[in-house]
Protein backbone atom coordinates (compact mmCIF):
# COMPACT_ATOMS: atom_id res chain seq x y z
CA UNK A 1 0.00 0.00 0.00
CA UNK A 2 1.44 3.34 -1.03
CA UNK A 3 1.70 6.22 1.41
CA UNK A 4 -0.51 9.19 0.72
CA UNK A 5 1.89 11.80 2.09
CA UNK A 6 4.90 12.58 -0.08
CA UNK A 7 6.94 13.85 2.88
CA UNK A 8 8.23 11.90 5.80
CA UNK A 9 7.44 12.80 9.38
CA UNK A 10 10.99 14.16 9.85
CA UNK A 11 10.57 16.65 7.00
CA UNK A 12 7.22 17.81 8.39
CA UNK A 13 8.72 18.27 11.87
CA UNK A 14 11.66 20.18 10.43
CA UNK A 15 9.35 22.49 8.49
CA UNK A 16 7.19 23.09 11.56
CA UNK A 17 10.25 23.88 13.69
CA UNK A 18 11.54 26.30 11.07
CA UNK A 19 8.13 28.02 11.00
CA UNK A 20 8.11 28.34 14.81
CA UNK A 21 11.63 29.78 14.86
CA UNK A 22 10.73 32.27 12.13
CA UNK A 23 7.59 33.35 14.02
CA UNK A 24 9.53 33.79 17.28
CA UNK A 25 12.18 35.86 15.47
CA UNK A 26 9.51 38.07 13.89
CA UNK A 27 7.73 38.64 17.20
CA UNK A 28 11.03 39.38 18.97
CA UNK A 29 11.90 41.90 16.26
CA UNK A 30 8.57 43.68 16.70
CA UNK A 31 8.91 43.78 20.49
CA UNK A 32 12.48 45.08 20.22
CA UNK A 33 11.41 47.75 17.75
CA UNK A 34 8.60 48.96 20.02
CA UNK A 35 10.93 48.96 23.04
CA UNK A 36 13.52 51.09 21.22
CA UNK A 37 10.81 53.48 19.99
CA UNK A 38 9.50 53.92 23.55
CA UNK A 39 13.01 54.46 24.88
CA UNK A 40 13.76 57.13 22.29
CA UNK A 41 10.43 58.82 22.91
CA UNK A 42 11.08 58.79 26.65
CA UNK A 43 14.53 60.25 26.22
CA UNK A 44 13.26 63.01 23.93
CA UNK A 45 9.93 63.93 25.50
CA UNK A 46 9.80 62.12 28.86
CA UNK A 47 6.02 61.82 29.02
CA UNK A 48 4.99 58.23 28.34
CA UNK A 49 6.03 56.61 31.62
CA UNK A 50 4.91 59.63 33.63
CA UNK A 51 1.49 59.25 32.04
CA UNK A 52 1.27 55.55 32.98
CA UNK A 53 2.73 55.75 36.49
CA UNK A 54 1.28 58.93 37.98
CA UNK A 55 -1.18 58.20 40.77
CA UNK A 56 -4.72 59.11 39.90
CA UNK A 57 -6.42 61.53 42.29
CA UNK A 58 -9.08 59.85 44.37
CA UNK A 59 -12.32 61.72 44.98
CA UNK A 60 -12.80 62.68 48.61
CA UNK A 61 -16.20 61.82 50.02
CA UNK A 62 -17.71 64.39 52.33
CA UNK A 63 -18.67 63.03 55.72
CA UNK A 64 -22.08 63.74 57.13
CA UNK A 65 -21.90 65.59 60.45
CA UNK A 66 -24.62 65.05 63.00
Amino acid sequence: MATLLPYSIAVIKESAMQLVITAIAAIAGLVFSIAIALLVEELIFGRVFRLFFTPQPQPVKAELKR
